[in-house]
């Protein structure tokens, strides 16, 4: 239940982005289908408008793992029993437009037909 309503939010927060935006998606779960998994399905659905960013050191003044993060598939988590603070997780995602928001309108039209 929550993680269909944190895509249900990312899905919202891409459009309400510009492009070239960053979102900062972050949550205080252990669990990857809170925190990966909603990242995948997200760029399943909506992979030619929004990708990861990939170099945080253009972003962030100090590298994660230097903070006792561990990198995941999307992001970063920061565990308690590590670092002692946590549960952390965040995926740093980059707009890239919000021409996509046309298709979902058409997708929606032709499911009410």
């Amino acid at each position: 239940q929550n993680a269909k309503r944190q895509l249900d939010i990312l899905l919202q927060a891409i459009f309400a982005a510009r492009p070239g935006g960053r979102l900062l998606y972050s949550t205080c779960s252990i669990s990857p289908v809170e925190n990966d998994d909603v990242v995948e399905k997200l760029l399943k659905k909506r992979g030619e408008v929004v990708e990861v960013c990939g170099n945080l050191e253009d972003v962030l003044p100090v590298n994660p793992t230097r903070l006792g993060a561990t990198a995941t598939k999307y992001g970063w988590m920061f565990w308690p029993d590590v670092c002692g603070y946590g549960p952390l997780y965040f995926s740093l995602l980059s707009v890239k437009g919000n021409d996509a928001e046309e298709e979902d309108e058409e997708e929606d039209e032709d499911e009410e037909e």
